[in-house]
């Protein structure tokens, strides 16, 4: 199972009994690069042990946080109509592409990137 490195799994044209509602397990798939949950029901999502994840697409869920503190080859962040009221981006230093309208946050910190 660590050898898988992309998974797609999207909710866009599933019913609302068809949607994806946990993740569970992705935690154990090291590897992965590239992680498409978006227009599911995910409330929680841990990525936690997905240290070579570049792009992770998780919009149109229900999650309040996510953690990609760990996930320093991130490059690609969409994120957007989740319900974040936070996030810590600091350790994201390769991040290129970020997506994050129509969240709950007041501020957010881009201060550690450089042009």
């Amino acid at each position: 199972m660590g050898s898988i490195k992309e998974v797609k799994c999207s909710g866009h044209f599933a019913s609302a009994n068809a949607k994806v509602k946990s993740a569970k397990g992705v935690e154990k798939l090291t590897v992965l690069t590239y992680l498409q949950v978006s227009d599911n029901q995910l409330t929680t999502l841990d990525v936690s042990n997905n240290t070579a994840l570049e792009r992770l697409n998780a919009d149109n869920n229900q999650l309040t946080t996510i953690d990609v503190s760990k996930n320093t080859e991130l490059t690609d962040l969409n994120v957007f109509e989740i319900q974040l009221s936070t996030i810590d981006l600091s350790n994201n230093i390769i991040l290129t592409y970020l997506h994050v309208e129509y969240n709950k946050l007041i501020t957010l910190d881009v201060s550690y990137y450089t042009a």
